[in-house]
């Protein structure tokens, strides 16, 4: 995770809207709380969307244990249950999976399975059961309430995890005494960041034309770098 100063990127909202939309006033007493929540929700959808290059992953701190916790578990840790399911508890800023890779498995799972795809409803049965090859995965909330990566694969129980990389969710905080926006973006993604969010708080304002405009930029940007 990286800090983002929020008064700069602020700036950058404003001089861009000025630019583009000079008849929006950007100088009004509330735009700053506005553009940041516009920047939050924009690291956001840029966070789910943009490909690995553009993003700066957390490792997930793997504890592994025995049998399945009966009290809340720690982030984290990693364990199997009598059918063979692996399980991995995930932090509690979790927003989207990159990888994850086992020791069985020669190469890493980067994408999770969608539960209404026919790949899952394999999994209710042993023998469709993904494989070391072609792993199956989705993410699901525990009796506690938390995100909890599971899979299948048949594999030995004694897999451990080699690696396992996620992406926080951003959010707005303070880091000495100055506002910032916690995000795993890289530097080279701020002006997608900034035409997202400016699209977003225009679109807020009703001004929908000039809204899809810095959206089209974005994504002109997107396309162009990626």
């Amino acid at each position: 995770m990286a800090d983002w100063s929020l008064s700069i990127l602020i700036g950058k909202c404003r001089k861009a809207i000025d630019d583009i939309a000079s008849s929006v006033d950007v100088f009004v007493q509330g735009v700053d709380a506005e553009l940041a929540q516009a920047l939050e929700y924009a690291a956001v959808q840029l966070s789910m969307s943009l490909p690995e290059d553009w993003l700066l992953p957390s490792a997930v701190t793997i504890s592994e244990v025995s049998s399945i916790p009966s009290t809340r578990p720690a982030a984290g840790q990693h364990y199997k249950d009598d059918l063979g399911r692996g399980y991995i508890v995930l932090p509690e800023d979790y927003l989207r999976l990159l990888s994850l890779k086992l020791s069985s498995w020669p190469l890493s799972l980067n994408a999770l399975t969608a539960v209404d795809t026919d790949e899952f409803k394999r999994q209710a049965t042993p023998w469709g059961w993904g494989t070391p090859e072609k792993p199956v995965a989705i993410v699901e909330k525990n009796r506690f309430g938390q995100d909890v990566l599971m899979y299948w694969t048949a594999a030995s129980k004694s897999d451990s995890v080699e690696k396992c990389l996620y992406i926080p969710r951003p959010s707005l905080s303070s880091s000495s005494g100055a506002d910032v926006l916690q995000s795993s973006l890289r530097a080279e993604a701020e002006m997608l960041l900034v035409y997202r969010a400016c699209g977003l708080f225009l679109e807020g304002r009703k001004e929908g034309a000039v809204a899809e405009r810095m959206y089209a930029l974005s994504r002109v940007v997107d396309v162009k770098e990626a």
